[in-house]
């Protein structure tokens, strides 16, 4: 027989504990793979091909052979049919296991959820201090009013002028505090029970809201105040979203109370509002005693009188005063300008000019600025400054930028008839290729400021002021050019580089990052020799170079560049060189 098959075994019935062997499947034995015995015989494979017959030899051999094949097929079949009953019987099992397995599947699952709602209960958060879930959900909070451009620039028509709002977006933000309560009872407790969590307030004084004296909006307003208890506030009073604003109503009287009645712990106060609002505000003149921060957006043309010009005169703990809109200053608000110590201003791209007039005068009468930021236009100086140079000797960060492209250049101007003996920050932003860096480096010089960080955006550079100033000013660390900058070539890589005499002088010893947007007119290779001589002394560890325009012979350069540089990145140089289209690799 071609196979041996146990014709002995059947499935077993018995549970599965039982010895027999009979829960196992049956071995079963091909001896060899079954071969017709005509094939291997030339005489009897011709008889399968042809009409002769048989001699009596050969059909004596046939006749054995059909016997032995029939009887290998019984046998096959009794194999057949009881294998089969073995699929059966092990279906049978598997339906048995997969039941057995889904059971203990959702028992698993049914401890899983026990054991995360005990983790639940017992997690660290349910026993952490309410002062401290209060500190975390603060970071989440934003500033009730979000202020955008609205429109690309153009000066306003003579029908625009009265509505100075036509060119932003200022939109309410709803805080989370509403959501964070519906956590659970407990956040709720801690979140009403939590002052500083309620220190930011917006107020709409829109008429409408108010004519029912028992409005919505008013006992909003009030519920809120109270859950405040007595922390000091951050009070926003806007139109966000409502206007026309050319024939504004005065301000609610219950806002003006309301107002009044917290008006000693208001320390930042931020004002967009028509300017007959804002004239309606000179009540809460001599309560605003706590008040640092003030912030003001005008967004009609101002209303010049004895009230609106003396609202924020009587201010003494005002440090930091931001305006937007609002192109005279010193003109519309009597300001302590004597105690302040940051003062911004933005413009919108359709405002009237801010003049560097105003600019210097400012700077002339607030001299305990430390923080300055002024946007402004293009006009030149009509007035001479009083009484020679302006020291700013406490400035340490200055940001100008200026708006319009016509007309002469304001920013040169203040670098001329100021020092700053104390700047570390200066960022100075030009219209593209309007820039003068030369009355810049100058300023530098002659206040000898420990200059940190230089940005300087869309002008062109001499070579020489850039080496005159990194040879004067040792305490540079981050030069940061964009906006087609131009001028920066080899004479810079020559005052950077390291000579390999021991008692050479290092330039700027503290310098780390190194980035320029624009026509770049460095050779790479020396620039990477520059990197090199520098590493072990003053070295340089982020460096972002952006070629306008490079040619074959320049990239090929600063590919080589790259490559060279690769053992110095392993040790922490950040390395990017881009061309105008991509980056080099």
């Amino acid at each position: 027989m071609p196979f041996s098959f146990d014709d002995t075994w059947t499935a077993c019935e018995g549970s599965t504990t039982c010895p027999c062997p009979n829960h196992l499947p049956p071995t079963l034995r091909l001896e060899s793979v079954f071969r017709d015995p005509i094939d291997d015989d030339p005489s009897l494979y011709r008889l399968a091909f042809g009409n002769d017959c048989p001699t009596p030899t050969q059909e004596n051999i046939l006749a054995s052979s059909l016997s032995d094949t029939k009887s290998n097929i019984e046998n096959v079949d009794r194999s057949l049919e009881k294998i089969t009953q073995l699929r059966h019987a092990l279906l049978a099992e598997v339906v048995t296991v997969e039941r057995e397995l889904q059971l203990l599947r959702d028992h698993r699952d049914q401890l899983s959820r026990a054991v995360k709602r005990r983790e639940q209960i017992l997690a660290p958060i349910r026993r952490m201090p309410s002062e401290i879930l209060a500190h975390i959900l603060r970071f989440t909070l934003r500033k009730p009013v979000r202020r955008t451009p609205r429109r690309p620039g153009g000066l306003l028509s003579s029908s625009e002028m009265p509505n100075l709002a036509s060119q932003w977006e200022l939109d309410a933000i709803e805080d989370h505090l509403g959501e964070y309560q519906r956590v659970c009872h407990w956040w709720r407790r801690d979140i009403l029970n939590s002052p500083g969590l309620w220190s930011q307030l917006l107020v709409v004084p829109w008429p409408d809201y108010f004519e029912d004296p028992d409005s919505l909006y008013a006992r909003y307003l009030t519920q809120h105040i109270s859950r405040a208890g007595q922390t000091t506030l951050d009070v926003y009073i806007t139109l966000a979203g409502h206007g026309p604003f050319e024939e504004m109503a005065p301000l609610p009287l219950q806002v003006l109370t309301m107002l009044h009645s917290i008006a000693p712990r208001i320390q930042k106060l931020h004002i967009a509002l028509p300017s007959r609002m804002i004239r309606d505000l000179h009540p809460l003149r001599d309560a605003l005693m706590s008040l640092k921060i003030l912030k003001i957006h005008n967004i009609t043309p101002q209303i010049s009188d004895d009230n609106s010009m003396s609202l924020f005169a009587n201010l003494p703990n005002l440090i930091d005063y931001k305006t937007v809109d609002i192109t005279d200053p010193l003109g519309w608000y009597q300001i302590p300008w004597l105690q302040l110590k940051r003062y911004s201003v933005i413009c919108g791209p359709s405002t009237p000019d801010f003049e560097s007039q105003t600019a210097l005068s400012v700077l002339q009468r607030a001299i305990h600025l430390e923080r300055v930021v002024l946007d402004l236009s293009s006009g030149s100086l009509s007035l001479p400054v009083e009484n020679g140079p302006i020291v700013c000797a406490h400035l340490t960060t200055l940001k100008l930028k200026l708006n319009h492209r016509s007309g002469e250049n304001p920013i040169p101007q203040i670098f001329t008839h100021c020092t700053f003996p104390k700047l570390t920050e200066l960022c100075v932003e030009f219209p593209t290729y309007t820039g003068d860096f030369h009355s810049l480096m100058v300023c530098l010089q002659r206040s000898r400021s420990p200059l940190s960080a230089l940005e300087y955006h869309g002008g062109d550079i001499v070579s020489t002021d850039m080496v005159e100033l990194l040879k004067t000013i040792p305490t540079v660390t981050t030069l940061f050019m964009e906006d087609y900058v131009s001028g920066i070539d080899d004479a810079v890589l020559h005052c950077l580089c390291v000579p390999q005499d021991r008692d050479a002088v290092v330039r700027v010893p503290g310098f780390r990052s190194l980035y320029i947007d624009g026509d770049i007119q460095l050779d790479p290779s020396l620039f990477m020799d520059m990197v090199k001589s520098r590493w072990n002394v003053a070295p340089l560890r982020s460096i972002d170079l952006h070629w306008s325009d490079m040619t074959e012979e320049t990239r090929a350069k600063a590919q080589g560049a790259v490559r060279g540089l690769k053992p110095y990145e392993m040790l922490g140089l950040k390395l990017k060189l881009t061309d105008q289209y991509e980056q080099i690799q």
